[in-house]
């Protein structure tokens, strides 16, 4: 790989999920800066909802890919979304080690998004308990106190169930036989095939990888803001959440931005061996002529086994640099869904909450004829807080 910019913090966050030990503890007994504290959560809502990324499946050049984008790497038709059939299908031999990492791809793009979505809801419920705390202290407090063993438990973090070793470690690369690839297959494979998708989704790879950092840095600068102006039982079980939030985002960044230097490594290999077919297996248009009228040449498909056989090889140093999933640790606070912000254009959301009215999008939207199904609830701001501490909310299925 090449040497990575220093200017990417995340390339510094390889030793796995860390709380940091330095993180800022509210002192007990401050007089509580309502307005501040307001301000402050505020600013953390539309900082976790503005981290958001949306996923792609391989077509969009701002998004995270999906698990089905292996269907744009190879150039199928529309509806065949498996790389397996695309490979076995129509062409003669073994092409093992290419479903192999495409395999292996798919379940890291799969885990990604999932983690991925995971993290901001999280985020976007704890930034929404803060603010309706902040916004209606007197009545929070209150409810706060009340149900801190539920918010301690929330705290306490759910880590991810899910895989942390790398595909190398559980299915390791072998060399396959490729004997029995013709000179005409092996073209095809290399025509057929699209790398520049995966050097498109490298860079979106390290894209999300900085929003991550961003938002590292952002929850750190949350936490110690806060720190100044809220000291209670619990404002310190917020700053744990913080504290957790902040150690998941490291480990997310790290993931994409490890992933996103594989695919742009692979992704330069293959199209350099995608180029250089041509000249190194044989012209394509008059070998398949020549075979075609009962010609054999031998040394055309020697060659191109041997071609394939290094680029196999060279797909293996990238598969094995596949990182393991990232692990998180994160607060159960459920966000709690109350309006669209996205479609809120009067910024009624924030306003409604600090008085405690019920509101929903759906339901005071005038167009609201068009939907026949509401599906957010009519709920004030403490009826939310309410809700997010009745039980601690699992962002996995276990």
């Amino acid at each position: 790989m090449q040497d990575p910019p220093s200017s990417e913090p995340w390339r510094q966050w390889h030793d796995g999920l860390e709380l940091d030990r330095s993180w800022p503890s509210p002192e007990r007994g401050i007089v509580v800066d309502r307005a501040e504290l307001k301000k402050r959560s505020k600013q953390m809502v539309i900082d976790a909802l503005g981290a958001k990324t949306s996923v792609s499946d391989g077509t969009h050049s701002d998004r995270m890919p999906s698990s089905a984008f292996g269907h744009y790497v190879w150039g199928t038709d529309f509806g065949a979304y498996s790389p397996v059939a695309v490979m076995r299908t129509d062409l003669d031999g073994a092409w093992t080690s290419a479903d192999k990492m495409m395999t292996a791809l798919n379940r890291k793009f799969s885990g990604l998004k999932e983690r991925s979505e995971a993290f901001h809801e999280s985020y976007e419920g704890f930034g929404q308990l803060v603010y309706v705390a902040a916004t209606n202290y007197d009545t929070a407090e209150g409810i706060l106190h009340r149900r801190l063993d539920k918010l301690r438990k929330a705290v306490h973090g759910q880590r991810d169930p899910g895989h942390s070793r790398p595909p190398s470690d559980t299915e390791p690369w072998r060399e396959e036989d490729v004997s029995a690839n013709s000179a005409a297959g092996i073209r095809k494979f290399f025509d057929r095939s699209h790398p520049e998708r995966l050097l498109d989704l490298g860079v979106v790879l390290h894209d999300f990888a900085g929003r991550m950092a961003d938002a590292a840095a952002a929850i750190e600068g949350h936490s110690k803001g806060l720190a100044q102006v809220w000291g209670s039982e619990a404002a310190e079980l917020c700053q744990q959440a913080l504290r957790m939030l902040h150690a998941s985002s490291k480990t997310l960044a790290y993931d994409a931005g490890r992933t996103g230097d594989v695919l742009l490594t692979f992704g330069e290999l293959y199209w350099r061996y995608k180029e250089n077919c041509a000249k190194a297996v044989g012209d394509f248009e008059i070998d398949d002529l020549w075979e075609w009228a009962g010609g054999e040449d031998d040394d055309d498909d020697d060659r191109a086994r041997r071609y394939l056989r290094e680029f196999n090889q060279n797909m293996g140093v990238c598969y094995d640099l596949i990182p393991a999933d990232a692990e998180l640790l994160l607060p159960q606070i459920a966000y709690v869904e109350y309006v669209d912000l996205y479609h809120d254009e009067e910024g009624t959301y924030f306003d409604r909450l600090e008085k405690d009215e019920p509101f929903s999008w759906l339901f005071d939207n005038p167009w609201k004829e068009s939907f026949q199904d509401p599906i957010l609830p009519k709920e004030s701001a403490t009826e939310i807080l309410e809700t997010q501490l009745r039980e601690p909310y699992s962002h996995w299925s276990q």
